[in-house]
């Protein structure tokens, strides 16, 4: 199988395995919106935010070792995963003392929320190892069981018996749970995890891998999430509510490239020794940032008529919000891309400082215009942040493999995502209709590569299968 042809077909597993989840997580907003009000969906949203942030301390990041390990065919898969699994229940065990903190800081839902923290961390572990050890089908399933048992839990416990924050807690718990087994009933991972498999030499290794990603982590999640600490302080729970609902829209954004990073954490491992993976992570880089800027110019043209039908009237202002997420969610994606080519290359300690001086100029930035002008102040912090970071990577990843940034693609498209957001704030429809016409015509035209490829990837599929359905037809 050729890389395209592998990386195209692991893209199309995890298609079929996280479209429906993702788009089921995304369509319980509008029930959140109904049924919560602003203070609780923000206090939510806070809740998971905290979790993102403890996730990697609590856990040294040994998930991600376990996926670049098993990855590497001169280990043993059943030495890694026990290694890493041993190592996980250690940490785990010292869980237990993050509780009297969280309750000194007034956490909510304490025991919930420490629960969560050490399942979410052992199905991340399980998930890495079947997704690495090629079983992306079931790793694929596994994000569908999770995300159904979510949704049902969500309806029972939020709209049935008026849970609201406990409710939607306890359902993120139970949809964990019930996603591990199936991970360890399915892959019979019991045979993977033994004792004496255990390995001191292996684990020193694993942690000299993962241990440098826990800062950059924790700095990226300050660089994406800290314009929500801004928000409360200037601005106040209500308006992290909006913002929570106006963050949504780049959930779409992140559902594709979530998807596509799924399939491509595998190929990039694979070709990294291969003599042109230059080249090909450049075409592959450019085709990404096409297919981003064309999602980004279509979702902020129909941002209006999609708020209006989806949320409650209480969040409709949050439209106004969006264009400016959705370009910083672009840079931040961008900035992950090449993130992966550093683990590939097992430089983890080099994903720092780039990360650092993003978060320091979202801080700045972020910090400065947030008071002036609300929300959007925040979210061009955060692009600021991940422009800077992405533009870092760029330059510091020329060291060992030159990645090429095609400045025509990206400088015009966000000429025409510029003129479709003012389309969107014009008082005159014959304006609005010209400038955002303009606009999405100029984003079409600069990425049209990727259109062709993508129509042509269609035609040929569907060609080939009404040949084998001609062929098979002819047998008959």
């Amino acid at each position: 199988m050729t890389r395209n042809k592998k990386l195209l077909s692991n893209a199309l597993i995890f298609i079929i395995g996280n479209l429906g989840s993702k788009l089921i997580s995304f369509l319980l907003v509008p029930m959140y919106t109904y049924f919560l009000t602003t203070e609780q969906y923000g206090t939510i949203d806070l809740l998971i935010t905290s979790l993102n942030l403890c996730l990697p301390l609590i856990s040294l990041s040994l998930f991600d070792a376990v996926f670049r390990f098993v990855m590497n065919k001169q280990m043993a898969a059943t030495e890694v995963l026990s290694t890493g699994f041993v190592s996980m229940g250690v940490l785990l065990l010292g869980l237990g003392l993050i509780s009297p903190a969280l309750a000194f800081l007034h956490v909510p839902n304490v025991f919930l929320f420490v629960l969560i923290l050490g399942s979410t961390a052992i199905l991340m572990m399980f998930q890495n190892f079947v997704r690495a050890y090629g079983q992306a089908k079931i790793f694929a399933i596994s994000g569908i069981v999770n995300s159904f048992t979510l949704a049902f839990l969500n309806i029972l416990l939020i709209v049935s018996m008026k849970m609201k924050v406990e409710g939607y807690l306890l359902s993120y718990l139970v949809a964990t749970l019930i996603a591990i087994t199936y991970l360890v009933a399915r892959m019979k991972l019991w045979q993977f995890i033994r004792l004496t498999a255990f390995s001191k030499e292996l684990v020193v290794k694993m942690l000299q891998y993962s241990v440098p990603l826990i800062p950059n982590t924790l700095v990226w999640w300050l660089t994406n999430c800290v314009g929500r600490f801004f928000i409360l302080y200037f601005v106040g729970i209500t308006a992290n509510g909006l913002f929570a609902v106006a963050n949504k829209g780049p959930t779409i954004i992140n559902l594709f490239f979530t998807i596509f990073l799924q399939a491509w954490q595998i190929s990039v491992v694979d070709e990294y020794n291969s003599p042109d993976c230059s080249r090909y992570y450049s075409r592959v880089f450019k085709s990404l940032q096409q297919c981003l800027f064309l999602l980004v110019a279509l979702l902020i043209s129909l941002i209006k008529p999609m708020m209006a039908m989806l949320f409650a009237n209480d969040y409709y202002e949050s439209w106004q919000y969006l264009p400016i997420l959705l370009v910083a969610v672009v840079f931040m994606n961008l900035a992950s891309f090449l993130g992966t080519i550093y683990l590939a290359a097992e430089k983890t300690t080099g994903l720092f400082a780039t990360t650092v001086y993003g978060v320091v100029i979202n801080l700045l930035v972020g910090g400065c215009l947030t008071p002036v002008i609300g929300i959007n102040g925040t979210g061009i912090g955060m692009g600021a942040g991940f422009l800077v970071t992405m533009l870092l990577r760029l330059q510091a990843l020329n060291k060992f493999v030159e990645i090429l940034m095609p400045w025509k693609v990206v400088n015009v498209s966000l000429i025409g995502i510029l003129m479709i957001t003012l389309g969107l704030y014009s008082t005159s429809l014959m304006i609005e209709a010209l400038l955002m016409g303009v606009g999405l015509v100029l984003v079409v035209v600069i990425n049209r590569e990727i259109i062709v490829s993508l129509v042509g990837l269609v035609v040929s599929l569907i060609s080939k299968k009404v040949t084998q359905m001609g062929k098979n037809h002819n047998v008959d």
